[in-house]
């Protein structure tokens, strides 16, 4: 059930962040202390200007309608395209943002900048006492149950770690809950304020939960190598898969954002911006083209694989394991078609930037 009405996100020296059923709107402190008074409400455009008026020279009352208008969704919203919601379906909320916040206060001093340097060696030993259990093919059997839940409990760790990254840095965190990414489980955790952040602080939030998660797994393997605890080494696998997952640069993860944060181009689907040289419209592409084999791959192997498994549970002749594949298919056509207009758009201007870069007596 969503809870009705704004949601005001303060910052002791930054913008403030109106969520509004319009969308999201960055608002000076000094407006955002007018409007507070409206948090939790959906407030009527006379009980709005009312707020903004207080303290406002008259001759600036058209501003105030026009923000109005923003707040209410009578007019278009600037957004920004730095950080989109991805692509989930079948919401569904677990913590609210007040419970969000309180269980990732403890977590906030891990998340500096040299702390969570050090804390990147969990995922090498994540690694090596996956390797060192020497586990079998997974199968159920009793350890399967601790062992699964101790892993959905990393993964509530790796949004936690999020949220503590950002409120570390002055803006709270949304609520966490679940969802389908095309059609694997996920967590997910709302941190669209972290756009406000400068870069170094943009990696911290994109890179928190997947090492915090990574240490959390490392802990568990250590102790499953150590005393032969089987539900420890499973868990440790599955956080293993679920950190490589996380690191990959190709779908709307950790990895993606990382990489968009590292490299200046948050959409990297997009055509990269106007200005870029002829390198970074290469290396661009070169991106795209991977993400296209890597969608293709994933894409052409893993429905098929689950398809076998699907059908043998439902039996001949049953028709609706089929709808797992081509379900990813008609998701995934947006994707590759903006996939396919980036790599085409970023391959001409390599091209034709090089040759007038050349002419222009440019530095390589």
């Amino acid at each position: 059930m969503t809870v009705p009405g704004w949601r005001i996100l303060t910052h002791p020296t930054g913008p403030w962040i109106i969520h509004t059923d319009a969308g999201r709107v960055l608002v000076p402190a000094v407006l955002g202390r007018r409007l507070a008074a409206l948090e939790g409400r959906r407030p009527s455009r006379a009980e709005v200007l009312r707020s903004l008026r207080a303290g406002t020279p008259l001759g600036e009352d058209r501003l105030n309608h026009r923000l109005a208008d923003l707040l209410l969704g009578t007019a278009a919203p600037h957004r920004s395209r730095s950080r989109q919601r991805p692509a989930l379906w079948l919401r569904f909320p677990l913590l609210s943002a007040r419970w969000t916040e309180r269980l990732a206060r403890p977590l906030q001093p891990l998340t500096s900048g040299p702390r969570l340097a050090v804390l990147a060696a969990g995922i090498i030993l994540l690694v090596w006492s996956v390797v060192a259990a020497r586990p079998g093919p997974w199968a159920l059997g009793a350890d399967s149950v601790p062992g699964i839940a101790l892993f959905l409990i990393g993964g509530l760790c790796h949004e936690l770690a999020h949220a503590a990254a950002l409120a570390a840095q002055g803006y709270p965190a949304g609520g966490i809950g679940g969802g389908l990414l095309f059609v694997l489980p996920v967590l997910h955790n709302d941190v669209s304020a972290v756009t406000l952040l400068p870069r170094a602080g943009r990696l911290r939030v994109d890179l928190a939960g997947v090492v915090l998660q990574g240490c959390f797994g490392a802990v568990l393997g250590l102790a499953g190598w150590w005393v032969g605890w089987g539900a420890g080494t499973l868990a440790a696998q599955l956080t293993l898969v679920a950190v490589i997952w996380s690191l990959l640069p190709f779908i709307h993860s950790d990895g993606y954002h990382a990489l968009g944060d590292l490299v200046g181009s948050p959409g990297l689907d997009a055509p990269l911006p106007p200005g870029c040289s002829a390198r970074a419209c290469l290396a661009g592409a070169f991106y795209k083209l991977g993400n296209l084999g890597f969608l293709v791959l994933v894409t052409g192997l893993l429905p098929w694989r689950w398809l076998g498994g699907l059908r043998g549970l439902a039996g001949d002749g049953a028709w609706w394991p089929y709808l797992l594949p081509v379900g990813l298919w008609i998701m995934m056509v947006p994707r590759l078609r903006n996939l396919v207009t980036g790599l085409v758009a970023d391959g001409r201007r390599a091209g034709f930037s090089g040759s007038a870069g050349k002419g222009r007596g440019s530095p390589s």
